[in-house]
């Protein structure tokens, strides 16, 4: 059985980023406008995306989303 993903929401990430579209978040963080638009869609970023988008913002996942370093799969 394979472990459900978890997502971090969009709306804190496009908090930080000063609140613009989606598709000019995509191009701040390095992303496709469809990839962008999909985190608005299925629920908002998985890990790796959100680790990578808070990088290119020149912060850290743990400052957008303060549950980042709870270990339980149920966040």
């Amino acid at each position: 059985m394979s472990r459900p993903v978890r997502r971090w929401p969009l709306a804190p990430l496009l908090e930080v980023a000063g609140n613009p579209s989606v598709a000019s978040l995509a191009r701040r963080v390095d992303a496709h406008v469809r990839q962008a638009q999909r985190w608005a869609e299925e629920g908002g970023l998985t890990d790796l995306w959100a680790d990578r988008a808070a990088i290119r913002l020149d912060s850290h996942p743990a400052l957008i989303w303060p549950e980042w370093c709870d270990p339980s799969p149920d966040n």
